[in-house]
């Protein structure tokens, strides 16, 4: 029988028909690494493994070409948590290193030492609306603001000064060609929040002070600055104030869904297995919400996510990272996988009754188990009693050696949407599609 990827590649170009079976009892078959998102499906491909060690902190671009991570090749995952650089490796011997992949091509390059005597990565992230991985890099003697392309890996460097500080996610205002980068100082015992606005083309750089502290989200429509909270079970973001870049006075504004790039599927990581399913809706949490198909990417996986285009989908193991191509699935691609699955299970639990049916009766003087309490007779020698699901026993305690045909003579059968099962009293199975209705 085919498996299930000769089964997609076999189907790729027959023109999508109408499903014949029930879609709500499509969704209770379990086709391996197939899933539902929304009305459709989507297969997901054996995954590939693009960086071997230990990698934390995986960030996905905006445009969905590329991922950034912090990884040490000679690790085998020792990284308890992200952020905190200096807390990723205990083992002074370890090369931890700030990369990006190509999500296209799988390749990865490094592009910043993460940990050195000297210096440590205290932030890194892509900025919405510019084609730049920002990282700021903490100095002995001053710190400085790395704008890395993602394509070649180049960098271009720019002095923040050394001032104490937490940094938060820098932001970018593609109108002025501005990066605003937010940090928290401490002032009198007191936090205070300021925005050091940088013009990316002569490089230089002022301070603001925000007159009232908003929490440290931040968000950028390429324009301007706003204040926002989080969804951290939905991850979406509103925006709750507009900032002046002038005076540093943020107006509270009416909160609004804001318009960015998220996860195209929900990569579930809480549980033993990292699975990948549809995202719940905005009035479902994580608890709350139950996936009616979803596909197993791992069983010893630690983290995981998708990109925006829903063409990729990531995780990360002890070994490394490894990414899966994400497929669309027609309804009637879906529905030829499923009969599949069906089919080989119907077949083989019907050759097992069959072959459990003439142990019990060479047990029992070559009878078999009378009609009215064959299931407990037979149970013995089948694995579990779910073998039985949808069995009709057509026989009655007749003796086996007086059948004349036994390969003609029907032992019961097993029915499905998609077709039935026979099994012979020979114990052979045979399967028969379900006629398609007349139109």
């Amino acid at each position: 029988m085919k498996t299930v990827l000769a089964l997609l590649a076999s189907t790729l170009l027959i023109v999508p028909a109408l499903a014949q079976v029930d879609p709500e009892y499509l969704d209770t078959v379990k086709v391996v690494r197939t899933f539902k998102f929304g009305n459709a499906y989507r297969y997901v491909m054996p995954p590939k493994q693009v960086y071997y060690g230990a990698v934390e902190g995986v960030q996905v671009s905006p445009d969905s070409q590329y991922l950034a991570f912090l990884a040490d090749p000679q690790a085998n995952r020792k990284i308890p948590y992200f952020p905190g650089i200096d807390q990723l490796f205990g083992n002074e011997k370890a090369k931890p290193t700030l990369n990006i992949c190509n999500v296209t091509t799988g390749k990865v390059i490094s592009v910043l030492t993460a940990l050195t005597p000297d210096t440590q990565i205290e932030t890194y992230s892509w900025m919405a609306g510019s084609p730049y991985l920002s990282a700021i890099v903490n100095g002995r003697d001053q710190d400085i603001l790395t704008l890395i392309n993602p394509a070649n890996g180049q960098l271009n460097d720019i002095s923040l000064g050394n001032a104490s500080s937490i940094f938060l996610e820098p932001l970018f205002i593609a109108s002025t060609s501005l990066i605003i980068i937010p940090r928290v100082v401490m002032v009198n015992q007191a936090q205070q929040l300021r925005f050091q606005i940088i013009d990316i083309r002569s490089k230089q750089s002022r301070t603001i002070t925000l007159k009232e502290n908003p929490g440290y989200d931040f968000w950028s429509d390429g324009s301007q600055v706003y204040t926002c909270n989080r969804n951290w079970e939905t991850g979406v973001k509103t925006t709750t104030g507009f900032v002046n870049l002038q005076t540093g006075e943020v107006t509270p504004v009416q909160p609004e869904p804001i318009n960015a790039p998220l996860p195209a599927y929900w990569v579930l990581s809480f549980t033993q297995n990292i699975t990948i399913q549809q995202p719940p809706e905005n009035n479902s949490t994580s608890r709350e919400y139950k996936a009616t198909n979803q596909a197993t990417l791992t069983r010893e996986g630690l983290d995981g996510g998708s990109t925006p285009d829903g063409k990729i989908a990531w995780f990360t193991d002890r070994s490394g990272l490894n990414i899966c191509d994400i497929a669309p699935v027609t309804a009637q691609q879906f529905e030829d996988m499923a009969k599949e699955i069906v089919m080989r299970d119907a077949v083989s639990r019907g050759k097992q009754i069959g072959t459990a049916m003439m142990i019990y009766a060479s047990d029992y003087d070559d009878y078999f188990p009378p009609a009215s309490d064959w299931q407990n007779n037979v149970a013995p020698y089948i694995k579990n009693n779910s073998m039985f699901d949808g069995f009709v026993y057509m026989l009655n305690g007749e003796n086996s050696t007086t059948i004349e045909n036994p390969a003609q003579r029907i032992l019961g059968t097993i029915e499905t949407p998609f077709g039935t099962a026979t099994v012979y009293a020979d114990t052979h199975t045979i399967w028969k599609d379900r006629p398609k209705p007349t139109k």
